[in-house]
């Protein structure tokens, strides 16, 4: 496979230099990648160190900062500290960091750096689920029953009035995660289970049997950038990040309906928008807006897409003060997309055998091999960065921490719906 070139019609700036988030999961691992690739240095900011861009050619600095949300003002110390020090021009937040960068855009950008988020009641509107059945309507997309749950009685409701199975999953946390299921043969709930739920802003959501597709998309100046799918290797509904295997998925139907989505928001920038595919009818139901870079970016990179060429090309521009349009329904750049991609994370599938191992399922590690080989597509490994088995075993060494302690429903992933309940409260002290 050869990649195409792609021809920026902005010019470029004389210094290329840019930090990029997450660089301790493989999402952001791939944006940078990218972006040395396409001739910048940059600066690989994570959560802890190493990141797995450690020793990388064209990485000027690693560096590790706050959890952003339960500490939002110790991460922007940091970070705006890093941008003085190293003359950075520009801030490139991968996945949830892009929400505290949204939060807080006007402190970044006074600072010199140009940062491209939306804006923070766009942000809210796509990012809570209690919006879908609106969205759904003015689209004309298809979602599943869904009902906003406030108090106990709105449980009981949900269950007497809503067709079973249902689940109780977070308005803001992933779209394939959830809190509680019910179905007819469920045991009583208890009123401990309830105020348990109730702890986080919450909504019922009717259970349809199918996979999980995403869609990413980018579209800024009234133009659509990119649209590219991929089904997922799991069935609906799964812990959020479980999903480490991505088939390319094209629709026609599907990608319209994304293009009518951030339409409908007036929404620039890059989103990852999830349906499931209902099994047997193959019909479509939105579940989720994801509106940030998202952890398949790197399937959207081995497509062929060259997506930091075209983000940047839009920071440039921004940064140039160049005039954004709104944005309408315009016909996607013509794109040569690899469509006989797979792409896998290769840490998770060692993760996975080696806790087989450990429990002796020897069987279970050939299902698991015979199951991800039977795709025939060209694979793709989103984490490979081994130069040499010392690389080799702190890549693996940083990715289980990482899943220990950044994995979901756990203290990171509570704060930062936290962190976004807290905007939701009228005269809220954080400022866009």
């Amino acid at each position: 496979m050869t990649k195409k070139t792609f021809s920026a019609s902005v010019s470029e700036p004389e210094k290329k230099i840019a930090l990029v988030t997450q660089c301790h999961w493989p999402p952001g691992f791939r944006i940078g990648k990218s972006l040395i690739e396409d001739g910048w240095k940059i600066i690989s900011a994570g959560r802890f160190i190493p990141t797995m861009l450690q020793n990388y050619p064209g990485v000027i600095a690693e560096i590790e900062y706050p959890d952003p949300f339960a500490f939002p003002d110790n991460f922007i110390e940091c970070i705006l500290k890093t941008i003085a020090k190293y003359n950075i021009n520009y801030i490139v937040p991968v996945t949830e960091e892009s929400f505290v960068f949204s939060a807080y855009k006007d402190r970044f950008q006074s600072s010199g750096s140009t940062v491209l988020v939306p804006e923070m009641d766009k942000l809210l509107y796509l990012l809570d689920k209690k919006n879908i059945p609106e969205i759904s309507k003015a689209c004309g997309v298809d979602t599943p029953e869904t009902m906003l749950i406030q108090t106990a009685d709105d449980v009981l409701t949900a269950i007497n009035t809503m067709p079973l199975p249902i689940f109780i999953k977070p308005r803001l946390g992933s779209g394939s995660s959830n809190i509680l299921k019910i179905d007819k043969d469920s045991p009583a709930l208890k009123k401990s289970d309830i105020d348990k739920v109730l702890i986080r802003p919450m909504l019922a959501q009717q259970y349809i049997k199918g996979m999980v597709v995403s869609y990413t998309i980018f579209v800024d100046r009234g133009k659509v950038h990119f649209v590219v799918g991929q089904k997922n290797s799991h069935q609906y509904p799964i812990s959020s990040g479980v999903s480490c295997r991505r088939i390319f998925y094209d629709n026609d139907k599907i990608k319209e309906d994304c293009i009518k989505i951030l339409a409908h928001a007036n929404y620039k920038g890059v989103a990852v928008i999830d349906f499931i595919l209902e099994e047997g009818s193959g019909n479509h139901y939105l579940i989720d807006i994801n509106p940030r870079f998202g952890t398949n970016i790197g399937f959207a990179i081995d497509c062929n897409i060259p997506v930091t060429k075209l983000y940047m090309q839009e920071m440039i521009a921004a940064k140039a003060k160049i005039d954004s349009t709104d944005f309408s329904a315009q016909a996607i750049s013509p794109i040569n997309y690899f469509k006989n991609v797979e792409n896998r994370w290769l840490l998770a599938e060692m993760g996975v055998a080696i806790q087989y191992l450990k429990q002796g399922k020897l069987f279970d590690i050939i299902k698991m091999i015979r199951k991800t080989n039977g795709e025939g597509g060209v694979i793709c490994y989103d984490d490979f960065n081994f130069k040499n088995i010392t690389s080799f075993i702190n890549q693996f060494k940083a990715y289980r921490y990482s899943r220990k302690h950044y994995g979901t429903n756990n203290f990171s992933t509570i704060a930062s719906e936290k962190f976004l309940e807290s905007l939701m409260i009228p005269n809220s002290p954080i400022k866009n």
